[in-house]
């Protein structure tokens, strides 16, 4: 994980009463996009609910990073979320 994710991950620790979040893990879940692609979230995060959230951070998003983000919003029913990380 780059310094940038680690410390994206510990405001979850310190967001975990007042959000409600149950757990965090770091590319917990592969989710299938067509034949023999699949893609990892950098976290997916369980609410108290039980309902998942999946967090994708970049530096920089490329064409294909967007298009694979709103790939698996159409084929998933999880809420997806993206984050401009700063370097």
């Amino acid at each position: 994980m780059s310094k940038t994710g680690a410390a994206y991950a510990a405001t979850f620790r310190v967001r975990r009463c007042a959000d409600n979040v149950a757990w965090l893990k770091l590319k917990a879940v592969k989710l299938r996009l067509a034949s023999k692609t699949f893609c990892s979230q950098d976290f997916v995060i369980m609410l108290a609910t039980g309902g998942l959230k999946m967090h994708e951070g970049k530096g920089f998003w490329h064409d294909d990073a967007r298009v694979d983000i709103k790939v698996e919003a159409d084929l998933h029913l999880f809420n997806f979320v993206t984050i401009k990380l700063q370097e």
